[in-house]
């Protein structure tokens, strides 16, 4: 089961319980509740369970910084496809024009896989055999972001995610995060803004949001 890297009450450690500071960026914590320090021998005048909950969270917040930033969007068809996308099992996104490297916010459209082709459904059918049925996933909404790191070829991506290196242009997915509410949304092609309310919605959702920090290989 999947962890989602942030809960507004994911730590309760020596009766201090914290929470995000929502006035400030969505990353920075502040702490709440008792203020009274750790009894462990030789420990800190610090709030026990605060700090080592903000020591644990910093570090994994880093890795998503600028995700607020998000204005554009990128529609893939397919709600098992992008669903593969938002949760790391698809990390590799294939365009026949570069896509600059940064967060986006990632649509589904209204078209089904096989709309892409067959050899798409055997794809999926291979590397995901038990993905949810199509037709229980939502589509024609924003379900989620992704951060694109690199562009390979496809003889340069790794063993795990050749299955899904088409090219010309493998845009290398190396983060990303699945919203707890898809946001309703007509998708364009190629890359197209944002609307404010879509950007204001998702924004109010990103901290709930499940990460899933993908382990992209070196070039092969």
């Amino acid at each position: 089961m999947r962890r989602s890297w942030y809960s507004r009450a994911a730590w309760v450690e020596s009766s201090q319980d914290w929470t995000p500071n929502l006035g400030q960026s969505w990353y920075s914590w502040d702490w709440l509740g008792d203020k009274s320090t750790s009894k462990t021998a030789g420990a800190s005048a610090l709030p026990a369970g605060p700090f080592i909950a903000h020591a644990r969270e910093a570090k994994r917040c880093a890795a998503v910084a600028g995700a607020e930033e998000v204005k554009l969007a990128l529609t893939v068809q397919g709600p098992q496809q992008g669903l593969a996308m938002v949760n790391g099992l698809k990390q590799v996104e294939n365009r026949s024009w570069q896509i600059p490297t940064g967060w986006y916010a990632l649509h589904v459209g209204a078209k089904p896989l096989k709309a892409l082709g067959k050899a798409w459904v055997y794809r999926m059918e291979e590397a995901w055999p038990d993905a949810p049925a199509e037709e229980t996933l939502p589509s024609s909404c924003i379900i989620g972001l992704i951060r694109i790191s690199d562009h390979r070829h496809p003889s340069e991506c790794e063993t795990s995610q050749k299955i899904w290196a088409v090219g010309p242009i493998c845009h290398i997915i190396d983060e990303a995060i699945e919203l707890p509410r898809p946001i309703p949304a007509r998708g364009h092609a190629g890359l197209w803004p944002l609307s404010t309310a879509a950007r204001v919605e998702l924004l109010q959702q990103l901290p709930q949001g499940r990460r899933s920090g993908c382990r992209v290989g070196k070039r092969e």
